[in-house]
């Protein structure tokens, strides 16, 4: 086996025309790319395929001339649309030869579970000539590892997700890292931020996109937060992350609060971990949102220590007779407005006897708009020992995003009142 010593990179390969068609998302690549980055391995390409033969093998010549390492996922079953390995043996001018050790295991496994094993299940017995076996603990298809002729490593994997990632852990990084002497890492850190558009963003720390190359920024931006993305390349996980600190330092200077979270960090679970610092207890009343800002509260474990009440009062009807609001404000001003907002949240306190009370009404769309209230007016409010706070939103977008945006802000004007709380 020849080994390398320059910059090493990857290609991705998924197949199954199922990806193309949407019946399932590809998630092998998003764990393969982070996996091959953390043991310093680039990868700079990765496609889809669908059950071609023509096409597949057009895909892996590409990758295989542009890559060192090529990753395939899928395509090693025992049907016709198992096509994986017939493309990489006619690549490489191989044979298929029955591994008989392997017929047996297959045998075993269905035995085992008291099931027939069916004649076409043979074909997973088939290995290419100089193919190295990677076992497959979770399932029955083995994977393969081969070389040609200019050291371009080939790895074949099942596209069943939890086949795929024990391979992953057990053997191909592993063996990678030992063949390339792989010595560096690559490593992320993603910084979320919230109140700042995209362009805002860009403007305040686009000086340090030209100045820092190592980490390397980039912003991504949604309709509920802008992401910071920063990658640094190192010798060691330490290195790279006090690369990754000097610059998060300097852009958490110029950002200040609306960063919320880092990495797998969210709203909810920042907003989460103030309430149960500040011991405080919160109830929500929701209108357009329909239960999404509990939902997210409760997707973190442990909630029931500082969420108390969530209630979801869309008919005017409900707001009178759960949350008293006066028949007079809704008539006045209508339910969607400032001063409705700030009865409910109001109410859903004295209701539940908590300390802070949070209130959502809006128009989500696509219809319900009148005359000056339009699809995507949003009123939010915050009942506080301090006070009361509201806030007046003009989102755009569906229906769902409307309401993905609501929820986000109103956790987002808990978590500044909750931050500002801490220094009074």
């Amino acid at each position: 086996m020849t080994e390398y010593f320059k910059q090493v990179s990857a290609e991705i390969v998924t197949v199954g025309t199922e990806l193309l068609l949407g019946h399932l998302i590809d998630t092998n690549s998003a764990y393969l790319g982070q996996k091959l980055a953390e043991i310093g391995i680039n990868v700079y390409f990765k496609s889809s395929v669908g059950d071609n033969d023509d096409r597949l093998l057009q895909v892996l010549k590409q990758a295989a001339d542009r890559a060192d390492i090529v990753v395939i996922t899928g395509g090693l079953g025992p049907t016709v649309d198992d096509i994986t390995k017939n493309a990489v043996v006619k690549l490489l001018n191989r044979k298929l030869i029955l591994n008989e050790r392997i017929l047996e295991k297959l045998r075993a496994f269905f035995s085992a579970r008291n099931i027939t094993m069916a004649q076409n299940n043979v074909s997973q017995a088939l290995v290419p000539s100089g193919a190295v076996i990677i076992e497959n603990n979770n399932g029955t298809a083995p994977g393969l590892r081969l070389q040609n002729e200019n050291g371009k490593v080939f790895i074949l994997m099942p596209g069943v997700p939890r086949e795929m990632k024990l391979m992953t852990e057990e053997s191909v990084l592993p063996f990678l890292k030992e063949t390339f002497r792989l010595e560096e890492t690559i490593r992320s850190r993603t910084l979320k931020c919230f109140g700042l558009g995209e362009s805002t963003v860009d403007e305040k720390i686009n000086d340090l996109f030209t100045h820092s190359t190592n980490p390397t920024i980039a912003l991504l931006a949604s309709h509920t937060e802008v992401m910071i993305r920063l990658t640094s390349k190192a010798k060691s996980v330490e290195a790279a992350a006090e690369a990754i600190g000097r610059v998060e330092t300097e852009i958490l200077r110029r950002l200040g609060e609306n960063i919320f979270a880092a990495d797998e960090g969210s709203m909810e679970r920042t907003v989460a971990g103030l309430l149960t610092a500040a011991k405080l207890q919160l109830s929500v009343a929701e209108s357009c949102t329909g239960g999404l800002i509990a939902n997210k509260l409760t997707d973190i474990p442990g909630a029931s220590k500082f969420l108390k009440l969530g209630i979801v009062c869309y008919s005017n009807d409900s707001k009178e007779e759960l949350l008293k609001v006066p028949a007079t404000a809704l008539t006045k001003y209508g339910a969607v407005s400032s001063q409705v907002a700030e009865e409910m949240a109001l109410g859903v306190k004295k209701l539940s006897g908590t300390a802070l009370g949070l209130a959502v009404t809006g128009i989500a769309g696509p219809g319900g708009e009148t005359a000056g209230k339009p699809v995507g007016l949003v009123y939010i409010a915050l009942s506080t020992p301090a006070g009361m706070q509201f806030k007046e939103c003009r989102f755009n977008g569906d229906r769902v995003k409307i309401k993905e945006q609501s929820a986000q802000t109103a956790l987002d004007m808990l978590r500044r009142y909750l931050l500002a709380s801490q220094t009074r």
